[in-house]
């Protein structure tokens, strides 16, 4: 999309088909402006009802360079990486999924963010779920209710800023580990995936920092309002793969404890 697409009390719906079998190894790109009265909604590969049907694609990204805009809900949902550089935002709520990566925001090969990303909830949640990893590098990831971000195989990387206005902020890494263990396959198995936060995470209630196999590393601030901060690295019994060093289930802050703040509970770590 170069031009600006605007549905004024309805719908904007983009998807590459509408049978839930792939027939495009392309993904969306938009670059202007995206308006809903309603709802919005991408998805690489769906279903009429609205569920994700991943089958093996080349690409099948989505990529957002603009601003996308809903007066109720965003829905972006793609089998290749998940990429934001411009803005997301949504009056209610913002459901990102990908079955590769969600990026938000670029760095450069000095690690330095840029060309920001910026994802909100304004009276919502915003809930990132990618099968492999979510990395957060520049802009900001703000709702007003919850932040729910799960890396369902790998890592989840914060550099920027990460706020809940009005309740809880929920990062895990990992997070395959959390299914039944009939569900468990050998890949499953072999995930592995830190949660790394170099930039800011607060929010008005609880923060849970989770990787159910690998580390929890903080270099930054952390800071609930009035609720818990919890921290918490596992090695998973249902884990075959390792570390060749073993460097799992690790808690490593590099900052001041004071950096980590709570009105009810300051961790020890």
């Amino acid at each position: 999309s170069k031009g600006s697409v605007r549905a004024i009390k309805g719908n904007v719906v983009m998807t590459t088909n509408k049978s839930g079998e792939v027939d495009s190894f392309y993904g969306i790109y938009n670059s202007a402006d995206i308006y809903a009265g309603e709802n919005v909604l991408f998805a690489h590969v769906t279903n009429w009802d609205g569920t994700l049907d991943h089958k093996d694609a080349i690409d099948g990204a989505i990529n957002n360079e603009g601003n996308i805009v809903a007066q109720k809900n965003v829905g972006l949902y793609a089998d290749g990486d998940l990429q934001n550089t411009g803005n997301i935002s949504a009056t209610n709520n913002v459901d990102l999924s990908s079955n590769e990566n969600i990026i938000n925001g670029t760095r450069n090969s000095d690690s330095i963010g840029y060309g920001n990303g910026n994802i909100e909830a304004v009276e919502g949640y915003i809930q990132l779920d990618a099968t492999k990893n979510v990395r957060n590098y520049a802009g900001s990831i703000a709702a007003f209710d919850k932040v729910v971000i799960n890396s369902w195989h790998g890592e989840a990387y914060n550099q920027a800023n990460i706020v809940s206005k009005n309740s809880d902020v929920s990062i895990t890494a990992a997070t395959v580990y959390s299914l039944p263990e009939e569900k468990l396959d050998d890949n499953n198995k072999r995930a592995i995936g830190d949660v790394v936060n170099k930039g800011t995470i607060q929010a008005k209630n609880n923060i849970a920092l989770y990787s159910m196999n690998g580390n929890v590393v903080n270099e930054a601030k952390i800071t609930s309002e009035a609720g818990n901060v919890g921290i918490i690295a596992e090695i998973s019994s249902y884990a075959t793969a390792t570390r060749e060093d073993g460097d799992i289930g690790r808690v490593r802050n590099y900052l001041d404890p004071q950096k980590i703040t709570s009105d009810t509970n300051r961790p020890d770590i």
